[in-house]
């Protein structure tokens, strides 16, 4: 093929927007990328042969990235073979520098070449710098779907390479004015010099063309664009956000949650019970030893009944108001104020909402808690209103639901706080529901008949679409209130404090069977001892810190509430790829971005954005606007409140924008096969998402699977296939997992990671807290042996999401062959390696026997002793006694907790008490 249009396009738009003259300073430029090659991974670059390239180090001791030849890559048309991609990186404008050696001995076309504006295989440039001229050596190349072709106005006769010398090269690129200037040790004068704007942005690479060499020092200055060549902003800047009420002209009553359809209406729930209905244990104190001991919603209800009769009705005054009118303060007044689900939108298109009706309401019995959450996704209306998850349906089209059903039961078992309640309701990109509660707890039967318990707890959950599958996904929270997937499918929140002198807020990653460490009687524990408290548990890692728990990236912002994700198009490139929270009770709002870190992540560049509006729950708009809830006034329920779009005026019009909101719009289920696999790689991860799970519900196996192993396709639409092969693999019996086995030794680490993900993501075991195990047993491949070997290299893996995403995989298959190689796996964690240490942990869980299990309180690594007692525990297992007079306290102490933590063991009891009093 030849350029496409847009290719074009984006010159002409480069031509506005990049710098004009060859007169800007280097140091104008950000530096976007160096390389040393001092790491033992090379996950930044994308060689056309993985075999050709290797990290090198040299007698001096330093490190090198060595073509070493023999590349057996076949291009499409003729153009180098040894090509190395910096990966993931499309740039505009920029300076190239670098250090290279060649270790071919003297020819006329002795070289080594660096790639720019690449687009594809067929489509890029490149310099050849060999050691004589001619027309096809020593010159700047285009490859526009033919045979190279020089473009060179100005080439040197020959470039002076010296055997086993280092030379400095320099690869100057101005896409206005179509420039390309060429370096070679004079870093003054160029030797080449070309005009091209037929390429306005790309990737860069370095190699040869059919030679050997050395590569080091790479740093590329430049501007970052996107795929189409548009420039990805700057460092945001809150001042572009303005807050724009949506709701001008009416009151949106006590507004907690909000969730947008594909053309722009609202889906906002009010509550009328927090405090009045749905009790709150500090109006109640005495009733806490009550509370604490609640193991299902049931025993709450009967708790009521008992406590709140008529007979009682004077006593209870401080309790309940009089709100049914009978003149008795009783249980039956608990069920008088119902939550509702408004529908609101914006019928005349002139950017403000006009219109706002009940869409569903008659939620209010004596245990109902408060409407925290709400989702539109696929014509369903879903909302977390504890002890119940609904899914409510309009069928006739008259604004209201007609269909309702309860989707899920067993939710929120305490009075405890007020706002500790159900909310966070998202799609995940595995098409499953996702969701949070706080730590009322969780007492839920599965469809499939598994008892989940887990009374004490704040937890995220999950199950699929139909409510099939139901489990806890992650627990140890305390009140996570809105979660959110970034374009990787890694799971955020921000957990709320425990109201506790000098603890703060907790910025979490969230992974599957993580124990986040808190539960909710250590909530009444002050001044008493509390280990929350007394272990730093709220904290990041430290030394000291119990090896059950997996800490917080970092700590944050008060009263944390929504908080979201930009899917990709929305606000403006200046908040691409960022997180949103609104800290409701001091009215401030927050942006923040989340960088891979080995197997977690840190923040970065977080920054204040608002501040003075009371904002709850958050969601993005097909608009490509930021919406939000204000109570309009705080915490006591006025039946005021409004929503707010939070946007950058010159962004609304934009055309990533305007398209995103095109394609969301469309009608996928009439869209042809070719059209839903392009839009696997589009800009925003709704779109493609929608592509996926129309994909996924026409069995298309096959398309998922070819667009997974092609590594010409982009990362992203490779892992939305991947995804979708989960979403058509998990739970199936006899189900095809060849193609993502297949990928697991994908160059690309994070295709890796994510083959490995879905591979562990249909089966379970019980290696969480439970006594019940992981749910379902249905979807068992006949020998998940075969899968478990397959994932068994991936623990030696270079990249750790790797390392992680197999380990956890492995427990979930819960084949004990594979134990000893998640214990060297541990052996070889560092401390602070926590996320790490958690997988590992999952591992043994599932796959480790007790005698094995056991037998590792004489391995030298204290960091598997540790985790071998995490596992025991997780398995209600007594042998983890023989741990408790481990040489490290630190071990001891873990086993310590083991057998008297939450359920305890009591087999192992008398031990433990035998300890203590030795000890």
């Amino acid at each position: 093929m030849k350029i496409p249009t847009f290719h074009l396009l984006s010159g002409i738009l480069a031509g506005s927007l990049f710098f004009q003259t060859n007169t800007r300073a280097e140091t104008d430029l950000p530096v976007l990328f160096t390389d040393d090659f001092s790491g033992a991974a090379t996950d930044d670059w994308q060689p056309t042969d993985p075999k050709a390239w290797k990290i090198t180090k040299l007698a001096d001791g330093n490190a090198v990235f060595e073509n070493i030849g023999g590349s057996k890559y076949e291009p499409p048309h003729r153009s180098p073979f040894n090509i190395a991609l910096r990966k993931d990186l499309f740039i505009g404008d920029f300076v190239l520098t670098a250090k290279v050696m060649t270790k071919q001995t003297s020819r006329a076309h002795r070289d080594m070449c660096l790639f720019f504006g690449y687009q594809d295989p067929a489509h890029f440039y490149y310099v050849h710098l060999g050691e004589k001229t001619d027309d096809h050596a020593n010159q700047i190349f285009i490859v526009n779907d033919a045979p190279r072709i020089k473009i060179s106005e100005k080439a040197s006769a020959g470039t002076p390479w010296k055997d086993e010398t280092w030379h400095q090269v320099k690869v100057v690129r101005e896409a206005a004015s179509g420039l390309i200037e060429i370096y070679f040790d004079d870093m003054e004068t160029p030797t080449h010099v070309a005009h091209d704007k037929n390429f306005t942005w790309g990737q860069i690479g370095i190699g040869t063309f059919d030679d050997k060499g050395l590569w080091d020092n790479v740093e590329l200055r430049g501007v970052k664009v996107d795929r189409k060549g548009k420039p990805v902003a700057g460092p945001a800047d809150p001042k572009q956000l303005k807050f724009i009420k949506w709701t001008p002209d009416f009151q949106v009553p006590d507004p907690v949650a909000i969730s947008l359809d594909d053309n722009g209406v609202a889906y906002v729930t009010q509550t009328q019970r927090r405090k009045s209905q749905d009790l709150d244990i500090r109006a109640n104190r005495d009733w806490i030893p009550n509370d604490v001991g609640f193991a299902s919603v049931d025993e709450k209800l009967a708790f009521y009944h008992e406590q709140l009769t008529p007979e009682r009705s004077a006593e209870n005054a401080k309790r309940v108001d009089d709100l049914n009118g009978d003149g008795s303060h009783d249980y039956r007044d608990l069920m008088v104020l119902s939550e509702r689900i408004y529908r609101i939108e914006d019928t005349d298109g002139d950017g403000t909402a006009d219109k706002m009706g009940i869409y569903a309401e008659d939620f209010k019995t004596e245990v109902t808690g408060i409407a925290a959450g709400v989702l539109i996704h696929e014509g369903d209306v879903y909302s977390t209103i504890a002890p119940d998850v609904w899914k409510l349906r309009d069928t006739d089209g008259d604004g209201k639901a007609d269909q309702r059903e309860v989707f899920a039961h067993g939710f929120g078992l305490h009075i405890a706080y007020a706002g500790h309640d159900m909310h966070g309701l998202t799609v995940g990109v595995d098409g499953r529901i996702y969701w949070s509660i706080g730590d009322k707890g969780v007492r839920v039967k599965s469809k499939e008949g598994d008892d989940w318990r887990y009374p004490n707890h704040g937890a995220v959950l999950r199950c699929e679409p139909d409510g099939s599958h139901f489990e806890v996904f992650a627990h140890g929270l305390r009140n996570v209130q809105e979660i959110a997937f970034d374009a990787h499918g890694n799971i955020f929140g921000v957990d709320n404090d425990a109201d506790k002198p000098g603890e703060m807020e907790r910025f979490v990653y969230i992974v599957n069977h993580m124990d986040a460490g808190w539960r909710a009687n250590w909530q009444y524990r002050e001044p008493d001892y509390s280990p929350w408290t007394a272990e730093k548990l709220w904290m990041p890692w430290h030394e000291e810190q119990p090896a059950y728990v997996t800490p917080p990236i970092r700590n944050y912002m008060n009263g944390p509430a929504g908080f979201a994700w930009n899917p990709g198009t929305a606000l403006g490139p200046a908040y691409d790829d960022y997180f949103f929270l609104n800290s409701a009770p001091n009215g401030q709002q927050w942006a923040f971005q989340a960088k891979e870190q080995g197997a977690s992540f840190e923040m970065v560049n977080d920054h204040q954005i608002g501040n003075g509006i009371p904002l709850v729950g958050l969601a993005f708009g097909p608009d490509g606007a930021l919406y939000s809830v204000d109570w309009g006034g705080g915490y006591p329920l006025n039946e005021q409140g409004a929503v707010w779009k939070i946007d950058i005026p010159d962004e609304v019009r934009s055309e990533r924008r305007l398209e995103t909101a095109t394609l969301l719009k469309a009608d996928d289920a009439k869209a042809d096969l070719d059209t839903l696999t392009v839009r696997l790689s589009n800009a925003d991860q709704r779109v493609r998402l929608k592509a996926q799970f129309e994909l996924a519900k026409r069995e298309a196996f096959d398309t998922f699977a070819e667009i997974a192993a092609d590594s010409e396709q982009p990362q992203l639409a490779r892992i939305h296939a991947i995804w979708g092969l989960g979403q058509l693999t998990r739970y199936r019996e006899g189900a095809d997992f060849a193609p993502l086995v297949a990928l697991l030794t994908a160059d690309d680490s994070e295709i890796r990671a994510q083959a490995a993900k879905m591979i562990g993501d249909g089966f379970s075991v019980s290696v969480a807290l439970s006594p019940s195990v992981f749910p379902s047993k249905e979807g068992r491949v006949a020998d998940r042996t075969l899968l478990s070997r397959a994932l068994l290299p991936l623990l030696e893996d270079k990249n750790d999401r790797v390392k992680f995403f197999a380990a956890v995989a492995l427990g979930n298959l819960g084949i004990t062959d594979s134990a000893e190689k998640v214990v060297a796996l541990l052996a070889s964690v560092k401390p602070e390696q926590t996320y790490l240490r958690h997988a590992g942990v999952v591992g043994l869980t599932g796959c480790g026997e007790t005698a094995l299990l056991a037998g590792l309180v004489k391995h030298d690594a204290e960091i598997v002793r540790a985790a071998a007692v995490v596992a025991l525990r997780r398995r209600e297992d007594p042998a983890v006694a023989v741990f408790l007079n481990d040489k490290s306290p630190w071990v001891a102490a873990e086993a310590a907790r083991a057998i008297h933590d939450d359920w305890m063991i009591p087999e192992a009891l008398p031990a433990l008490a035998e300890t203590l009093a030795t000890t």
